[in-house]
């Protein structure tokens, strides 16, 4: 079976902390905000408290950096930059639903905006989980004001397969990396950086915790538990991949997903009873070819003119 796990292990190995240097110039220059790119360059990132330990494990701890090495893995960066684009557009015109389809690869890109998505969205990944072949999806979406996103891998080579399996893959800002989330992570490397974010946390926001240990502790143990459930390497079948990440995605859009079941998938901190979103974004490509993962993420390691910064959603 392939599987973009390989080029998973070159990031946790190699950290994409080039890709974040060209991403934040890109922000910079392009956009033209008024914290200059500069300012997050390598350098000064390793300066501050924790050095380029800590710097390094905040570029592998950003849910968009690892979400978007793997689709660009799979797919290539070409693909996935039109689908990039094709979001901003959508922004920028106020479009949604379907924004971007490319005939000749299967392409799409979707702007979910709505109550009335959710049975959209619900019969789109259908469609996709029964389709042959590999294919290779990211979602993006806003719980109440945290953004979040990762990739799903999936896997059918029906000469050799039975049924279709799947893969995710995830990171969590400042909390834990693809690596972690893989099962392959250490918890100490983890509980030092969660560490320094407690360091940094308005004492008002402290003062939620019993310490930094009531802190740390819950977050370990939430990872654990998400990387059992749906990652770890671990193929689900549809059936898994449905009621652990399908049905309360859909269960988003449609007005509310149980707190239990948004933090078993994404293992985030969120208190919230109930969590909606208002913008889901996918970025889905029917078709790619494992034959080309290996070049694919050779290429975007490159450091191609093409690379851009993570599309804004809304």
């Amino acid at each position: 079976m392939s599987t973009l796990l390989p080029c998973a292990n070159d990031l946790a190995k190699n950290p994409p902390v080039d890709i974040y240097q060209v991403l934040m110039n890109w922000w910079a220059k392009d956009l033209g905000k008024d914290n200059p790119g500069v300012e997050k360059n390598w350098a000064n990132q390793c300066k501050l408290e924790g050095g380029e330990k800590a710097a390094t494990f905040s570029v592998e701890a950003t849910c968009d950096m690892a979400a978007m090495c793997i689709v660009m893995a799979a797919a290539g960066v070409t693909r996935i930059e039109a689908m990039k684009g094709a979001i901003r557009a959508a922004v920028k015109k106020e479009i949604k639903n379907q924004v971007f389809a490319d005939n000749a690869t299967g392409d799409q890109v979707y702007l979910f905006k709505e109550k009335k998505n959710a049975k959209e969205f619900a019969k789109l990944f259908e469609r996709w989980c029964g389709l042959e072949g590999n294919g290779v999806v990211q979602l993006k979406f806003k719980a109440k004001y945290d953004w979040h996103t990762f990739a799903v891998e999936r896997v059918w080579d029906k000469d050799k397969d039975k049924i279709p399996l799947f893969l995710v893959y995830q990171a969590y800002q400042n909390v834990y990396r693809l690596t972690d989330f893989l099962g392959w992570g250490n918890n100490k490397e983890q509980a030092d950086h969660l560490a320094l974010v407690w360091k940094y946390m308005k004492e008002k926001d402290q003062s939620e915790f019993k310490g930094m240990d009531g802190f740390i502790e819950p977050i370990l143990e939430r990872t654990v538990a998400t990387a059992k459930t749906i990652g770890s390497g671990k193929p689900l079948d549809v059936v898994s991949l449905t009621k652990y990440v399908l049905d309360p995605l859909t269960n988003m859009l449609a007005g509310g997903v149980s707190n239990k079941d948004y933090v078993l998938m994404t293992a985030s901190g969120a208190t919230d009873n109930t969590l909606s979103t208002d913008t889901m974004a996918v970025l889905m490509c029917d078709h790619v070819s494992p034959g080309e993962y290996k070049k694919n993420y050779l290429a975007l390691r490159e450091l191609p003119k093409e690379l851009t910064m993570y599309p804004e959603c809304d």
